[in-house]
């Protein structure tokens, strides 16, 4: 059966969930790291970086305005999988653990009786930071800063795909592809960038491009730009190999496929390269797209939403109690079925960093580092319909951005908006009061104990050379 018009779409969930039918349907969840909304096809980009996105996006829902909790991959993903904003789950700097008693969507599926598989190409998202939890198969692969992941998180997933459906039971998949991540590789099969512009040819480190001087001009950001829309390219090449595999296999009528981004990537909009640091748009505002089992006839979703209610809309998409009322998120599954109403929880970001010169190696070259920065940040963002607020907690300042009319934010509205900036802090600290609220026990920093992990630190631009 090709796909169900979404007028049917509450009949086939239903159905899908138990009500009239035995099946459970499947989930299939894609995430890719760095992923820029704006880079892709179905958001509007000109340029042919994401056919496979772009045709997934043709057939299911496409969420315009999705917010990461955080700019960079740890605590955004384990707020994706936990529902848990970082203030609760308390994976808000650098190399903490996943807490054992974080409730993962893994952990939920498998007591509903799921199958359940993983396959990361992150370290910092892996074993060692428990973020295995609830998977009965859990692959991390080999790749990362200095070589390309995406075919070998490809080959582990469909390898991981074809004994998920061999074990007959509905199933789980979680498949995190990293090569939109820095450093760009060239990848001239594509014809989207040129083999080097001014003085870069594709070679230079992350914080050798954030250390030139003068800063890169236009051509030489369009070459930046223009490998990472290769990379792009290339990981969507190896999302639409596993799709493929999906429909070999005869199950993509039955299984819900989601992409999303843990955050996207700056190229210099505030001077930096990268992310981390900062709570603009370009950072925490993450394509999102949903495929209803079997597709469906193409919808835009304008009204903003946190990634955080991930986790509980597609436990509802399943039919699956979450046995959890304290989640933060609201499920938006109204959104997709148009059964229900659906309110809005708070949308709001956070970055809680400090840059921890892992071992004492790190710590002595970051005396006569070359690189000033900031150790400590402590930055929230509060979304409200057009307005957004960017709160510095160190910094002391206040940022108001009607998101309308200056999409790009660079006119602070604060002193001439008042109002609204005392109205959204006080929504921005009852939601953190709540998150906290719902705090897990922390787990304390593992430290990277080799010189190796020390340096692939710094080549990701996380630590300072």
């Amino acid at each position: 059966m090709r796909a169900i018009a979404f007028h049917l779409l509450t009949i086939g969930l239903l159905a899908a969930s138990g009500c009239g039918s035995d099946a459970s349907p499947n989930l299939l969840l894609i995430v890719v790291d760095t992923l820029r909304a704006d880079h892709l096809g179905a958001y509007g980009y000109p340029r042919p970086t994401s056919p496979a996105i772009d045709a997934l996006a043709s057939q299911g829902l496409l969420f315009r305005r999705a917010y990461s909790t955080a700019p960079w991959t740890q605590p955004s993903v384990a707020s994706l999988i936990t529902g848990l904003h970082p203030a609760s789950h308390q994976v808000d700097r650098l190399l903490r653990v996943l807490p054992e008693s974080a409730d993962t969507l893994a952990e939920v599926l498998s007591r509903a009786g799921y199958a359940t598989g993983g396959v990361v190409s992150h370290w910092l998202i892996g074993e060692r930071f428990q973020f295995d939890q609830g998977y009965a198969v859990f692959r991390e692969t080999q790749g990362g800063e200095e070589t390309l992941s995406t075919p070998s998180v490809t080959a582990e997933a469909i390898q991981m795909l074809i004994g998920l459906v061999e074990d007959e039971r509905p199933f789980y998949l979680f498949v995190h592809y990293f090569d939109p991540h820095y450093s760009y590789r060239h990848h001239p099969e594509y014809g989207l960038a040129p083999s080097s512009a001014g003085r870069l040819d594709g070679r230079e480190g992350i914080w050798d491009l954030r250390a030139l001087d003068p800063p890169p001009d236009e051509p030489e950001l369009g070459f930046i730009r223009d490998l990472y829309d290769g990379e792009i390219r290339f990981t969507d090449e190896g999302i639409s190999r596993l799709l493929g595999e999906l429909e070999r296999l005869g199950v993509s009528d039955d299984t819900w496929v989601v992409l999303v981004a843990d955050h996207g990537e700056e190229f210099f909009e505030r001077g930096w390269l990268g992310h981390t640091r900062t709570l603009y748009d370009e950072l925490i505002r993450v394509p999102l797209v949903i495929r209803p089992p079997g597709g469906g006839d193409p919808r835009v979703v304008q009204e903003p939403l946190s990634l955080v209610s991930l986790m509980p809309t597609l436990l509802d998409l399943l039919g699956i109690d979450a046995g959890d009322p304290s989640l933060p998120g609201a499920s938006f599954a109204p959104l997709i079925t148009g059964v229900g109403s659906w309110r809005p929880a708070a949308i709001y970001s956070e970055v809680d960093r400090y840059d921890e010169r892992a071992g004492q190696r790190a710590q002595t070259a970051a005396a006569n580092s070359k690189f000033p920065t900031r150790s400590m940040l402590h930055k929230q963002a509060l979304v409200e319909g057009r307005w957004k607020l960017v709160v510095d907690q160190l910094g002391g300042s206040r940022e108001l951005y009607d998101l309308d009319a200056d999409p790009g934010e660079r006119n602070d509205l604060a002193d001439r908006e008042p109002q609204v900036v005392v109205r959204m802090i006080r929504q921005l600290e009852a939601a953190i009061a709540d998150a906290r609220e719902s705090q897990l026990p922390r787990v304390g920093a593992e430290r990277v104990q080799t010189e190796n992990e020390i340096q692939r630190l710094i080549d990701l631009g996380y630590v300072t050379p």
